[in-house]
C-alpha cells in the first residue's frame, strides 16, 4: 500500500470485493481503509462493500463503487469491465492534459 501511495497510483487502484458475508466485507474494507490511511492516502469509506463488487479509489478520500444485481461470475465480470473502462478513461484524460 505504501508503494501505491508513494508512486501516486491511488487513482489507479481497483479493489475486487470477495463474495463474503456483509460483516466480513465491512471488516475487511475498514482494515483496508486504515492501511491506506497509514500509508498516506486517507480514505473516508463512502461505499458499503457488502453490496459492492468492485471499488475504485479516486485518488482523494472518495471511492466509486460498481454494483450488479447478482454477486455471481457475470456480475463480477460486468463490474470489473466497467471499473477498467473508467480507469482507462481517467488515464487517457490525465495523459492528454
Amino acid at each position: 500500500m505504501e508503494q501505491v501511495v508513494r508512486r501516486g497510483h491511488g487513482a489507479k487502484t481497483m479493489i475486487v470485493v470477495p463474495p463474503v458475508g456483509a460483516d466480513e466485507a465491512r471488516t475487511r474494507w475498514a482494515q483496508f481503509a486504515a492501511a491506506m490511511t497509514t500509508a498516506g492516502l486517507a480514505l473516508r469509506p463512502t461505499i458499503d462493500p457488502a453490496s459492492t463488487l468492485v471499488i475504485v479509489l479516486n485518488g482523494d478520500d472518495t471511492q466509486t463503487g460498481f454494483y450488479a444485481p447478482r454477486r455471481d461470475e457475470a456480475g463480477y465480470r460486468a463490474a470489473v469491465d466497467a471499473a477498467v473502462e473508467m480507469l482507462q478513461i481517467r488515464t487517457r484524460a490525465v495523459g492528454s492534459a
